[in-house]
């Protein structure tokens, strides 16, 4: 009489092909060699020892893959069309691509991920970069903002709002209804409730540093937002100094954006103009 153990092996190694191991039980975990005729697989990996419980397991895993996809793809969508920028090719600007090409360029990225640690860890803090433009502000923010992104597998809802471009359009939505509803509306209100904002230069909607220059409308939209991200994760680019943002703005604004900064203000002082070297 044949050995029906033996004989069952063979079956098992005719059919079926071991792929790994159990993450239950130790033991071992096998798959179908052949697909079904629609080219599907005809089951997933099941192991021998616990069987079911090993389904459930890769189960489990492949609705937390599935989770996370979503989650990633819904958020990545917001960031990317919820955001405010003049130009597109600032969604590409990443710690990678930045050029550290001295002492403060690599202070900077030092700092920068300091705050993404700050993020990550839940705190409200807020980081500052000031300088004049080209030197690669927006840059450093945005490639901040994505690594929050990356290393919160985004779970982390972000912005980047070009504060000149959002003060255009909260300018038009005036007289236009349903663009008010959707600026005032959505766009504000994500810009207070989400994990982490840009408010990206901040200053050149002044063509200029006088006081004078900064209307009552522009002030007031300012510290609306400045007050709703006081105790909210914030970044924002200037080419203002201190002394010239608390005479633009006042000195109740100043305030609100020094909020929760400690440690975390950069002055671009001695990088070169990055535009003009192609980054």
């Amino acid at each position: 009489m044949k050995d029906v153990g033996q004989e069952f092996k063979k079956l098992i190694n005719k059919t079926l092909e071991k792929v790994g191991t159990c993450s239950n039980c130790g033991g071992p975990v096998y798959e179908w060699k052949n697909k079904r005729t629609d080219g599907k697989d005809r089951s997933k990996p099941v192991c021998m020892n616990c069987g079911s419980e090993e389904i459930a397991l890769q189960e489990d895993r492949q609705t937390e893959r599935i989770y996370n996809q979503s989650l990633k793809n819904r958020n990545m969508q917001f960031f990317k069309s919820g955001s405010v920028v003049p130009n597109k090719s600032l969604f590409d600007k990443t710690f990678d691509n930045f050029q550290v090409d001295s002492k403060e360029a690599n202070k900077v990225v030092n700092m920068a991920n300091q705050f993404v640690d700050e993020i990550l860890a839940d705190r409200n803090t807020h980081m500052i970069f000031s300088g004049k433009s080209g030197s690669g502000k927006s840059h450093i923010a945005m490639a901040t903002l994505q690594e929050v992104m990356k290393r919160s597998e985004h779970s982390k809802k972000c912005l980047f709002i070009n504060y000149r471009e959002l003060l255009e359009m909260l300018k038009n939505s005036i007289n236009e209804p349903e663009m008010q509803k959707v600026i005032r509306g959505s766009l504000m209100k994500d810009i207070k409730t989400t994990d982490l904002v840009v408010l990206d230069d901040l200053g050149v909607e002044l063509g200029g540093s006088n006081a004078n220059n900064s209307t009552a409308y522009n002030n007031d939209s300012l510290h609306a937002i400045l007050e709703a991200r006081e105790d909210k994760p914030l970044i924002i680019t200037t080419n203002l100094t201190s002394k010239e943002i608390s005479s633009a703005y006042g000195e109740r604004v100043m305030s609100r954006i020094l909020n929760n900064a400690r440690g975390y203000m950069m002055a671009f002082k001695d990088t070169p103009d990055k535009r003009i070297k192609g980054a």
